[in-house]
C-alpha cells in the first residue's frame, strides 16, 4: 500500500517539473489560462487616421497635377504668360507686314479676349515704350467694312472685351484718305483703366505683339 502511494507522488512531482520547465511556451500559457495582449485602441485609431491622411494627400496631388496650369515652353525671344507665348518686337513694320511676320514666326498678331490679358499687355508695353508714339500693332482691323472690327482669325470684336481710349476709334483721315483701319495699343508707363487701344493708319510703321500657342 505504501509503495503505491510513493509511485503516485513521483508521478505528481514529475508532472509539476515538466509544467514548470515549459511555463514560457504559448501552449502551456494557454493551458494555464494566460490571456493574449490586446491592441491599444488609441494606437489603432492613430494608424487609421495616418492611412486616411496619406490617401487624402495623394488624391489632392493627383487633382493638382491634372488641373493646375503647367508651365510650358516658348521659343527664344518670346515671353510665356499662361496659356500663350508673346513676342514684343523692337523693330517696326506696317500692319500687314506685322501680321505676316507673326505668321512666319509661328503665331499671329495678338488677339485680346479678356481683361486679364489686356492688363498683362498694357503693363508690359507701358514698361518698354520709350516715347508716347512707340506703340504696338494688335491683330484687329476694320479694313473690310468700316466699324466692323475683326480679329485676324475673323472673329468679331466683342463690346465686353474692347479697350478703346475715350473717343476712339475715330477713323481720322487727315494723314490718309482711307482713314484709320488698324488697331494699335500702348501708353507709356501703363494706365489705370487699361484702355489703351487706338485706330491708326495701317500703312504707318509700328512695333507689334505676336501671340502663339505654347508648347509642352
Amino acid at each position: 500500500m505504501s509503495e503505491v502511494v510513493y509511485v503516485d507522488l513521483k508521478l505528481t512531482r514529475h508532472t509539476l517539473i515538466e509544467r514548470t520547465d515549459h511555463a514560457g511556451d504559448v501552449d502551456c500559457q494557454a493551458e494555464v489560462g494566460v490571456k493574449p495582449r490586446r491592441c491599444n485602441p488609441v494606437i489603432v485609431v492613430l494608424v487609421v487616421l495616418c492611412v486616411l491622411l496619406m490617401g487624402a494627400v495623394i488624391g489632392l496631388q493627383v487633382l493638382w497635377n491634372n488641373n493646375c496650369p503647367k508651365h510650358r515652353a516658348c521659343a527664344i525671344g518670346w515671353e510665356y504668360r499662361w496659356p500663350s507665348c508673346y513676342f514684343f518686337s523692337n523693330d517696326t513694320m506696317n500692319w500687314t507686314q506685322s501680321r505676316d511676320n507673326c505668321v512666319t514666326m509661328g503665331g499671329h498678331l495678338v488677339i485680346i479676349d479678356s481683361l486679364l490679358e489686356q492688363t498683362f499687355l498694357d503693363d508690359k508695353v507701358g514698361a518698354v515704350m520709350i516715347e508716347d508714339e512707340n506703340k504696338f500693332w494688335i491683330g484687329l482691323t476694320d479694313s473690310d467694312k468700316e466699324d466692323s472690327w475683326l480679329w485676324v482669325d475673323n472673329t468679331a470684336l466683342e463690346v465686353t472685351t474692347s479697350y478703346w481710349i475715350t473717343l476712339e476709334p475715330d477713323n481720322w483721315k487727315t494723314d490718309n484718305p482711307e482713314g484709320e483701319n488698324c488697331a494699335r495699343m500702348g501708353e507709356k508707363g501703363g494706365t489705370q483703366n487699361k484702355r489703351t487701344w487706338l485706330d491708326f493708319n495701317c500703312k504707318k510703321p509700328q512695333r507689334r505683339i505676336c501671340e502663339a500657342v505654347s508648347s509642352a
